[in-house]
C-alpha cells in the first residue's frame, strides 16, 4: 500500500468509519479513510497521504 502514497484517486464514499471518519473505495476497490464529512454515495477526488496494511488514508483535493 505504500506505493499509493501521493497518488490521486476518485473514491466513492461507502460508509461511516470510526471516530468521525468516512470510508470510500477507490476504482480498484481499495478502502480509503478520510476525515472530512462527506455524504455516503458521493464521489470525491482525494490524494493518498498515508497507508496502513489494510487501507489507505486520504485527503480531499
Amino acid at each position: 500500500n505504500l506505493k499509493h502514497i501521493e497518488k490521486k484517486h476518485t473514491i466513492l464514499i461507502t460508509e461511516e468509519g470510526k471516530n468521525g471518519t468516512f470510508v470510500g473505495r477507490s476504482e480498484n476497490y481499495k478502502p480509503v479513510v478520510i476525515k472530512e464529512n462527506i455524504d455516503i454515495g458521493e464521489f470525491v477526488p482525494i490524494k493518498v497521504i498515508d497507508a496502513a496494511s489494510t487501507y489507505l488514508v486520504g485527503s480531499i483535493i
